[in-house]
């Protein structure tokens, strides 16, 4: 049996409001894993815990409670020798390539500090060409002595990916990775992405607001609704049959790419309701187009519609198990 490189288990993580009564719970009570090889979207409107998540994983963001485990490390109770061995398996790649790169330092040594910090000193220059050609800028050595203002933004982005691959982790933690981007390169960088997933056997874990950006690249989508995860399963299915009127709403407004298939896309009523004051029942049902009765009342549980996709709604509760 495959061991999953990133298993995240009921986690919650709550923020101080303005007032001593006003908790922000940014995540709340979701569960995750991500096997080497696959790429995993977690997919949702801003402010909807996606990068909280992706912080707590990296150690940045404190638990309320809940576990995450990264190679068989737990986040949560590691020390700080612990948590250099974790940093070491799972980079991040930043939403924007045009200020996470040092405009004064050369490609080389941007490339090769992560291996500086987690005390490689033997063969830079060689693993940063390593790193640069399996990002896809080659020849390397057309690179390797430029500085990031000498870069388009898509060369910029894969000089952040090679920098997260000269330490060889086991997980990418992509935060809107392409939002940044000229449309034309996008593409590209998502291949790259899905590429070192299927060749190196990397967890990628995809953070997007954008399903029509990932559903091409993605191998299982999570989506995430105010803190709770509301629908997950392989990619094409939730792309062909959407379960959550959520995840509905959100393929109604990707554009079609065949031009004689007319669709209405689902206008949601409002803004997503404050994480310090999360409405009673199903957190959507005040946007929700298929509300009824019972889901101002009745919270809905994540439950298994099949054999690999769960969704959390009252329309499938009797037909569910729990997952």
């Amino acid at each position: 049996m495959i061991e999953p490189i990133l298993t995240i288990d009921d986690l919650h993580i709550e923020f101080r409001g303005k007032h001593r009564d006003d908790n922000i719970r940014a995540v709340d009570g979701i569960s995750l894993s991500l096997l080497p090889g696959e790429v995993l979207s977690l997919v949702g409107e801003s402010g909807c815990g996606k990068t909280t998540t992706a912080n707590a994983v990296l150690g940045l963001t404190p638990l309320t409670s809940g576990y995450i485990s990264v190679g068989g490390i737990d986040i949560a109770s590691a020390d700080r020798k612990q948590m250099k061995v974790a940093r070491s398996k799972m980079q991040m790649i930043a939403q924007d390539p045009y200020e996470s790169l040092n405009p004064r330092m050369i490609i080389e040594d941007i490339v090769t500090e992560p291996l500086v910090v987690h005390g490689h000193r033997d063969d830079l220059r060689q693993r940063a060409l390593e790193a640069l050609s399996s990002a896809g800028l080659t020849p390397p050595e057309e690179f390797i002595e430029r500085r990031p203002h000498e870069l388009s933004g898509g060369q910029r982005q894969r000089v952040v990916i090679a920098a997260a691959l000269s330490i060889d982790p086991v997980l990418l933690i992509a935060d809107e990775p392409v939002s940044m981007l000229d449309v034309s390169v996008r593409a590209g960088i998502l291949n790259l992405l899905k590429h070192l997933a299927e060749k190196k056997g990397i967890g990628v874990l995809m953070i997007t607001h954008d399903l029509a950006t990932v559903a091409a690249y993605s191998d299982r989508i999570a989506v995430m609704y105010l803190g709770k995860i509301v629908e997950s399963g392989p990619t094409l299915e939730i792309i062909a049959n959407p379960e959550h009127p959520y995840t509905r709403a959100l393929l109604s407004v990707v554009p079609n790419h065949d031009p004689t298939v007319k669709s209405e896309p689902t206008l949601l009523v409002g803004e997503t309701p404050d994480a310090s004051n999360i409405p009673s029942g199903c957190r959507f049902h005040p946007r929700c187009p298929s509300v009824f009765e019972p889901c101002s009342q009745t919270e809905p549980e994540l439950l298994r519609t099949s054999a690999d996709r769960t969704c959390a709604c009252l329309l499938y509760a009797e037909i569910s198990s729990p997952a």
